[in-house]
């Protein structure tokens, strides 16, 4: 949310040096005071950029406690947020901060190069005032000279935080540990964040680039901000201050040239009113080119966040690729073929049933069953609602394995009918990946109906593990998986021949068009 003109003539007025009482004013010390080390590596004045003057504003003028900023990389959100939390330190009596952040290495860097770095360049006549009674790698605490009963401020850098009560936290790349720590991401929630609570106007402001979808622990968290009314919301309610790289000047050059899916993106851009400079479009074609995970590093709006593909992703740069090439999109079910289903059996919740047409030049993937607490036969009527001409149902190997009430081909048999094949176990985990992945760039996805089964295709992943000196990837089974086991059972199907190639309904079906010619004659449609 942009500052409003008001709102910035405000700031402008109270961050003006001339004034004579800018001492006691928290926004004339951020625009004046302190010093840090730019882009460069030289001590300069600190000088809040427009984005950094938002969350000043944000703070210190609307009054926001609880502030989300999900962002593009180096837009300085970490500098301001340390020098906010020093000038707290300095300036307030038993003012405490905590400061979590992904790693311990990291909190201590940013104590050290921004908090530190700006409390030693402090006016002496300040910095006079005041006297250190804790300095070490982690800690800094102050309190006034001329008074040894002063409450000390404290300013306490770590992995985590609990017990106690702080006026201001801010959480550092919490995307990354929710995503690759999730005990420690479950750990803040439940115990540091209390401590914020318990201050009455206690500042809590999470800054990260983002990991993963909105499942995690800080997924309420962004829902509460996006889903709860403005004027229903307070002071201690979440918001959203998104920074686009888009933002940052420094995101630009004068060589390069735009690539066709990058032209297409940019056009995307712009109706949604992002309108980019040529040299932008020069900077950002050229990392997209270059960096995998471009959209994750460097978000253009904030539901690119939301979307990115997490670090060791299984089909990560197969996903992307479909996203980018324009094969994530809402087209018309074409009747001439039949449509099959491939499926991944377990707890009702976690059945997977994916629908899709094999043609002879592609895969339409027409729709996705996923995240349904059914029985089997609500799921069946589910099914025949959809209006599709069935061909195969492709099971996994175990529901040949007799239960109770006999086995799961026999039980879904008697639900959808006799066309029902099972495909065969694979040796090993891989070998399915392996076949998906030579399949995948064939596969175009219906944008609206198989969004949430996109979205857990790309955070399939790999955990790194190491034992008896030998390091090993292994798929996580997890919520993610079974998307991805129930699609790998398509691609193990037609590697193993039980797929027809291209068959049609009915006797007589005409030849097959290329994926263009459908779309010139209006099948597919955004």
């Amino acid at each position: 949310m942009k500052p409003t003109r008001e709102e910035q003539a405000e700031y402008d007025s109270r961050a003006c040096i001339d004034r004579d009482d800018g001492l006691e004013d928290p926004i004339w010390r951020l625009a004046n005071l302190y010093r840090c080390i730019d882009a460069s590596g030289m001590d300069v004045a600190f000088t809040p950029s427009p984005e950094q003057e938002t969350v000043i504003i944000s703070i210190f003028i609307r009054g926001w406690r609880r502030i989300l900023i999900p962002k593009a990389r180096q837009l300085g959100m970490s500098l301001l947020l340390s020098i906010i939390a020093l000038d707290g330190v300095a300036f307030r009596d038993g003012f405490a901060v905590s400061w979590i952040d992904k790693k311990g290495p990291d909190a201590e860097k940013k104590l050290k190069e921004k908090v530190l770095f700006a409390w030693d360049r402090l006016d002496p006549a300040i910095r006079e005032t005041l006297v250190e009674t804790k300095r070490n790698t982690t800690d800094l605490s102050l309190r006034l000279a001329e008074r040894e009963d002063a409450a000390e401020s404290t300013f306490t850098a770590g992995i985590g935080f609990r017990g106690g009560t702080v006026q201001m936290m801010v959480i550092s790349e919490w995307g990354w540990v929710q995503a690759f720590d999730r005990m420690r991401s479950a750990e803040i929630k439940s115990g540091a964040l209390p401590a914020i609570e318990l201050a009455p106007d206690g500042l809590c402001v999470v800054e990260t680039t983002w990991e993963g979808g909105l499942d995690g622990e800080l997924g309420p968290l962004v829902k509460e901000a996006q889903n709860t009314p403005e004027d229903q919301k307070g002071p201690k309610t979440w918001r959203l201050l998104f920074f686009g790289w888009q933002t940052n000047a420094a995101y630009a050059q004068a060589h390069g040239y735009i690539d066709d899916i990058s032209a297409k993106y940019f056009e995307e851009l712009r109706q949604n009113g992002i309108n980019l400079t040529r040299e932008q479009k020069f900077w950002y074609a050229e990392k997209r080119r270059t960096m995998p995970r471009v959209r994750s590093e460097y978000p253009s709006v904030v539901e690119e966040c939301w979307a990115t593909i997490v670090e060791g992703a299984i089909y990560g740069a197969e996903m992307a690729a479909a996203q980018q090439l324009g094969r994530v999109v809402n087209f018309l079910h074409d009747t001439r073929y039949p449509v099959h289903t491939f499926w991944d059996l377990g707890m009702p919740i976690n059945t997977v049933c994916w629908y899709a047409q094999i043609t002879p030049t592609e895969i339409r993937v027409l729709d996705v069953d996923m995240e349904l607490d059914i029985t089997l036969e609500e799921r069946a009527a589910r099914m025949r609602e959809k209006g599709f001409t069935f061909g195969f149902h492709y099971l996994p190997w175990e529901a040949e394995m007799e239960l109770t009430a006999g086995s799961t081909k026999t039980i879904m048999t008697k639900a959808l009918g006799p066309n029902i094949r099972i495909v065969p176990k694979v040796a090993m985990v891989s070998h399915r990946i392996d076949a998906m992945r030579m399949h995948l760039p064939r596969c175009v996805f219906h944008a609206e109906r198989c969004k949430v089964g996109v979205e857990h295709l790309q955070r399939y992943r790999y955990e790194r593990s190491s034992a008896g000196g030998i390091t090993k990837d292994k798929p996580v089974h997890d919520k993610y998986s079974h998307a991805a086991d129930a699609l790998g059972q398509m691609a193990c199907a037609i590697e193993a021949g039980k797929v027809p190639s291209g068959g049609s309904v009915g006797a007589a079906a005409p030849a097959p068009q290329s994926r263009a010619a459908v779309i010139r004659a209006g099948r597919f449609g955004r």
